[in-house]
């Protein structure tokens, strides 16, 4: 039998110009390839063809790749064999894995593409830490959650450098390590009685029969010269002075020691000016030192920074519903009343606190419509209110959610990653 390869009637040779008979074997014609295009072709072949290919098969669907793909990373799961087999079924002759399999197209991708690794949009990014870690694929940071960690490494004293010295760093650890000993909780409950007093008296000072009663400046002496000397001891053992200075927290306490000073200097000069009334004013933000011992108030504050742009179109949404309903009571009730005097809605104005107070379930009752169609609007106001207001709210729960569980999420221990990922879901699906 002779094997003949189609021959092309324009070149020399039936596999082309490029090619030249060499002998004929067995009545074979055997050719070479006189260009380096096809000996490369052919090389690559042979390497194609020599190379072992790995079938995973993840929850029915079957993934096919090179084993030196994923021996790119041989500290991970798949890359390396040992870990690898304890999943191969002799049977079949394939790796069985029982996990999602979105999230595992994103992991083949990311040894294949040798470093890219991405969240499917439909893979929630707890869950996704959760299949990484499975995986042993260390070093994803969703860009979404840089930002977030960042927030809480710096509301974390323990993870950032101490001052020098051993004396700087015992009052350091003192006074920034909350509960980490007996004294220190009887400091922290000190300070926080300190501050929760002295928002008390500010509140009964302004109570017209007690206005007069010296109590309360005597008050804000004590609680004045115990807050500067928490910051004292505070800037003095602080490991870096610059972000010491940039710290909100800071800048809040030093604030309020500024005017605490300045309302104590008022009050014994007996100067009532309208300053005077200002300061008595911005005291109210000491109430904002709380925040130093709830994390959860901490993370309540940075939850509203980070949804401040769906708050913007939040808020733009509801003005808007708020005016449109204001105009149309507007019309209304001047257009079909037939007794105008008794018309509560005298302009667009009035129709707004209206509509204000009635998409958000208040009801003073104070402006009311007369006409039947008008009340039949209030209703339709009342009910879309509600609608409305409950829109923003799964965004900030659902962001306030995750940045809490985040560093339980993210850690490496088994126990505590699954009992965050549990807690999570039962607090955003409720529990079963």
């Amino acid at each position: 039998m002779t094997l003949t390869p189609p021959v092309n009637p324009n070149t020399k040779h039936p596999l082309g110009p490029n090619h030249s008979k060499v002998k004929q074997l067995n009545n074979i014609d055997l050719y070479e390839c006189n260009t380096a295009l096809h000996f490369h072709a052919l090389q690559l072949g042979s390497l194609i063809l020599n190379e072992r290919r790995i079938k995973i098969s993840v929850r029915g669907t079957i993934f096919e790749t090179f084993e030196r793909t994923l021996e790119t990373y041989p500290n991970t799961l798949l890359g390396n064999i040992y870990k690898r087999d304890q999943f191969f079924d002799k049977g079949l002759g394939i790796y069985v894995l029982d996990r999602c399999v979105y999230s595992f197209d994103s992991v083949l991708f990311y040894y294949q593409s040798k470093g890219t690794l991405a969240k499917p949009p439909i893979v929630p990014r707890e869950q996704f830490y959760e299949e990484l870690n499975f995986y042993e694929i260390e070093g994803f940071i969703d860009e979404r959650h840089i930002e977030d960690l960042q927030f809480l490494k710096q509301n974390n004293k323990k993870i950032g450098d101490l001052p020098n010295g051993n004396y700087r760093s015992s009052i350091w650890k003192f006074v920034n390590y909350f509960n980490d000993s007996f004294f220190q909780i009887i400091y922290t409950n000190i300070n926080l009685a300190v501050t929760i007093l002295s928002i008390i008296a500010y509140c009964l000072e302004t109570v017209p029969s007690l206005k007069n009663n010296k109590t309360w400046i005597q008050i804000e002496i004590i609680t004045g010269i115990l807050f500067s000397f928490e910051f004292i001891i505070t800037a003095y053992s602080s490991p870096n002075l610059k972000e010491f200075r940039c710290s909100l927290n800071i800048i809040l306490d030093f604030m309020s020691i500024i005017f605490c000073v300045l309302h104590v200097t008022f009050y014994f000069s007996a100067l009532k000016n309208k300053f005077a009334v200002a300061i008595q004013f911005v005291r109210v933000i000491r109430i904002f030192k709380l925040t130093k011992f709830s994390v959860a108030l901490r993370l309540f504050i940075y939850t509203l920074y980070k949804c401040s742009q769906s708050l913007q179109v939040f808020f733009i949404a509801v003005g808007t519903f708020c005016f449109v309903n204001a105009a149309l009571m507007f019309l209304i009730e001047n257009e079909f009343n037939p007794d105008l005097e008794k018309n509560q809605f005298q302009s667009i104005l009035d129709s707004m606190w209206y509509s204000i107070i009635t998409a958000t379930a208040v009801g003073y009752g104070d402006v009311v419509p007369t006409t039947s169609l008008g009340k039949c609007f209030g209703s339709f106001v009342a009910v879309t209110g509600i609608i409305v207001f409950c829109i923003q709210q799964p965004v900030l729960v659902n962001h306030f959610i995750s940045i809490y569980y985040l560093p339980e999420v993210m850690s490496k221990v088994d126990t505590l990653r699954k009992r965050a990922i549990i807690q999570m879901r039962q607090t955003l699906l409720g529990t079963v």
